[in-house]
């Protein structure tokens, strides 16, 4: 995605990965918080279509229940591998908006900096 002139989003990114990786299965890490917003992104019938997603809770949230009340995400329900007992207000969505090196691990913050990700 670094090296590419117009992102094209996770869909092309996972297809990348696939092709790299043809003998394995790739999945898609996604906090709850973004579960609401997937109808939005960039391919994203294909991408529930072709890809699973393992979705990590954010704040204790029904996560069975917020994808049956959703219209879209319902036709997807067995796309996601849902982790509910996993609580952590580790997001990559949040970082990227305010930068605080607390939101993720700080080998991960290190490996930010180090390679000037998320900095335009």
């Amino acid at each position: 995605e670094l090296d590419d002139s117009d992102y094209l989003g996770t869909y092309q990114s996972l297809i990348r990965f696939q092709e790299h990786f043809p003998e394995q299965e790739v999945v898609f890490l996604i906090g709850a918080d973004n579960l609401p917003k997937l109808h939005k992104w960039i391919n994203a019938k294909s991408l529930l279509s072709e890809f699973r997603f393992v979705v990590v809770n954010r704040s204790s949230n029904n996560l069975h229940e917020s994808i049956e009340n959703d219209t879209f995400l319902q036709e997807y329900q067995d796309r996601f591998i849902i982790l509910p007992s996993f609580n952590s207000e580790m997001s990559s969505t949040k970082f990227r908006d305010t930068f605080n090196k607390q939101l993720v691990h700080p080998e991960v913050y290190a490996y930010i900096q180090a390679h000037g990700l998320y900095r335009g």
